[in-house]
């Protein structure tokens, strides 16, 4: 059965552990806008999906980010320029991908299962809770219940969210397969669960497929999150750059 989304109240999205979850608008070097989703793993770096970074296909790529923090209006962002009232953006000084993401002799559309990617931005972000990235070296996640949450295509500038139990998991392949109800936009949403004795935002995988019937995440195995720990600030202060892993 595929799980039901809800809305995050207008409220709620200011309250953790909404706060560390964002929209991401991103502009690639064909010309056009792009929205996805991402969350705080800390107060300057956003975890999301390689493909809200890199078109493997067309071989465009982002050349300017910026990230809404909380963002819930009902509305997606002008970009154009500021609007009185709006979430203040931050702007991404960089972002890093997967080498392999992005090997078009195996797959035109990539290799997906390194399809994941980190976002450092300009300037710290400051919310009660930020998502921790957990290593995932077994399957004992099967079955559990993961939370969802992110920016769907179909409701534009609304934070919905979603709770469902782990279909499946796929150590060598990086894939964590789930019935989540998602659409555009979803990309980079963060799969977490609370554990609230150590009260921490668990953070196991971020979506990146569907709204296939079994949809598809990448699931932080040692291998993503070797990947990840290079992740390093390599651009210049206000100059965008783009990295592989």
């Amino acid at each position: 059965m595929i799980g039901g989304q809800r809305r995050v109240g207008a409220t709620e999205s200011q309250r953790p552990p909404y706060s560390a979850v964002g929209l991401l608008m991103m502009h690639f070097t064909d010309g056009n806008w792009y929205s996805g989703s991402g969350a705080l793993v800390n107060n300057h770096q956003v975890l999301t999906c390689g493909h809200n970074l890199i078109d493997v296909r067309n071989q465009h790529q982002a050349d300017g980010i910026r990230f809404y923090p909380g963002w819930n209006q009902g509305a997606m962002p002008v970009v154009t320029g500021p609007v009185a009232g709006q979430t203040p953006f931050i702007n991404a000084n960089c972002a890093f991908y997967v080498a392999q993401y992005n090997n078009r002799n195996r797959y035109v559309e990539g290799e997906t299962e390194w399809d994941i990617g980190l976002v450092n931005l300009a300037g710290p972000v400051h919310v009660p809770f930020y998502f921790t990235m957990q290593t995932v070296n077994n399957t004992n996640l099967i079955g559990q219940d993961l939370t969802l949450v992110g920016f769907p295509g179909n409701h534009p500038g609304e934070m919905w969210v979603d709770y469902l139990p782990v279909e499946g998991i796929a150590l060598q392949y990086n894939t964590l397969s789930h019935l989540h109800e998602t659409f555009p936009g979803n990309s980079g949403s963060p799969m977490y669960a609370y554990d609230a004795e150590n009260d921490i935002l668990r953070l196991y995988a971020v979506h990146v497929e569907g709204p296939n019937a079994l949809r598809r995440a990448t699931l932080l195995t040692p291998a993503i999150m070797q990947k990840l720990n290079h992740a390093a600030y390599h651009g210049p202060h206000g100059i965008f750059t783009l990295h592989a892993l």
